[in-house]
């Protein structure tokens, strides 16, 4: 029985995690989304040229792209109809954009710096602060979902992220240029104002 539920709340606790990485990637999502479309409201980034788009229509690209959902039954498969509503900022203004992007991305960093509290590197932390997880987890467990580094990664993308889009707040899009750069992250780019 001690065994049982000790598995029961080795398990919650993983869920506890998952779930906070899961909410972590998403917020970092949705601000770049929302700051990707705030640099072409600025005319600092376009469409795809021509060239690439040429054999294809985007609604094409979108069924290709989730086409491995499908399987899935639940929930039900978005709609490119939907998705295209969905991702049309057009009606947004942009200081709105850049708002909402840095919102996402202040969440972000929030959601992980409490992962940094959780996953710590040797016993316990030194802080006394109330965490939402009821356990902290070694970064060296084999089974952990995310590691301190590549939660220190995504952090070090949140911070980035925020600076430059509040660089892009403060000033006019004249002269500047944007380049997309992957040395904090893998995959979340960092979209540097220059």
């Amino acid at each position: 029985m001690l065994q049982a539920m000790e598995s029961y709340s080795r398990l919650r606790d993983a869920l506890s995690l998952e779930y906070t990485l899961l909410t972590a990637h998403r917020l970092l999502c949705r601000g770049m989304v929302r700051y990707i479309a705030a640099l072409r409201q600025a005319g600092l980034l376009s469409d795809p040229p021509k060239s690439i788009t040429m054999f294809t229509t985007p609604q094409i690209r979108f069924q290709k792209r989730f086409e491995p959902f499908s399987i899935l039954p639940q929930p039900q498969p978005l709609s490119y109809e939907d998705y295209a509503q969905g991702s049309d900022f057009s009606a947004v203004r942009s200081e709105d954009l850049v708002r909402s992007a840095g919102d996402c991305f202040r969440q972000c960093k929030s959601v992980i710096e409490r992962l940094l509290q959780v996953v710590v590197v040797g016993g316990t932390s030194a802080s006394s602060e109330v965490i939402d997880m009821t356990k902290q987890r070694r970064n060296d467990d084999l089974y952990i979902s995310i590691r301190r580094e590549e939660a220190m990664a995504l952090l070090k993308v949140c911070v980035q992220n925020s600076l430059f889009l509040h660089k892009l707040s403060m000033s006019s899009a004249a002269g500047m240029k944007v380049c997309l750069e992957f040395s904090s992250h893998k995959q979340y780019c960092t979209l540097n104002l220059k």
